[in-house]
């Protein structure tokens, strides 16, 4: 659910102001100011709407680009530890680190929803005969059990 407005690839907020009783909201993600109001939600959706017309035709009037703001670069800041990880996992699928930040970006925006990790776990059933002794044991082994093996049961029943 989203309480923001979209328009010709605009965005723009909404918010409400008590004191006055009226819903305004601003333009975001660009440098200009441009904000709007209303009395009722489809009034200021309207005026939205009518602010990004009258935005896109002063600029178009005035021969410059419609002001929004991002270049397609940016700096963030994730740590060293994290760093090494994305750096060292772009390496062993043969891209660029640009590239595998720019499909993980790519990939948490396209629905928040998306599942973020997938293990694949193998586990074992195992039998355990003791030489000469007629004495088997069945175990489950999972990766997180150590990897010898010591009889859970010294009175274990023969198969």
């Amino acid at each position: 659910m989203s309480n923001d407005l979209e328009y010709k690839g605009y965005v723009g907020s909404v918010e409400f102001n008590a004191e006055d009783k009226r819903l305004f909201g601003k333009v975001l993600f660009i440098d200009s100011l441009l904000m709007y109001n209303g009395e009722s939600v489809r009034e200021l959706e309207a005026a939205f709407q009518e602010t990004v017309d009258a935005y896109l035709e002063l600029c178009a009037a005035k021969g410059r680009e419609p002001n929004k703001s991002y270049s397609g670069s940016f700096n963030i800041r994730i740590g060293p530890d994290l760093h090494r990880k994305c750096a060292i996992e772009a390496h062993r699928r043969g891209q660029t680190l640009n590239e595998f930040m720019t499909r993980a970006a790519a990939a948490a925006c396209a629905d928040e929803h998306a599942v973020s990790r997938v293990e694949h776990v193998h586990n074992h059933h195992l039998t355990v005969t003791l030489q000469g002794s007629g004495i088997a044991e069945t175990r489950l082994v999972t990766p997180q059990q150590p990897t010898h093996w010591e009889p859970m049961n010294a009175s274990a029943s023969a198969h």
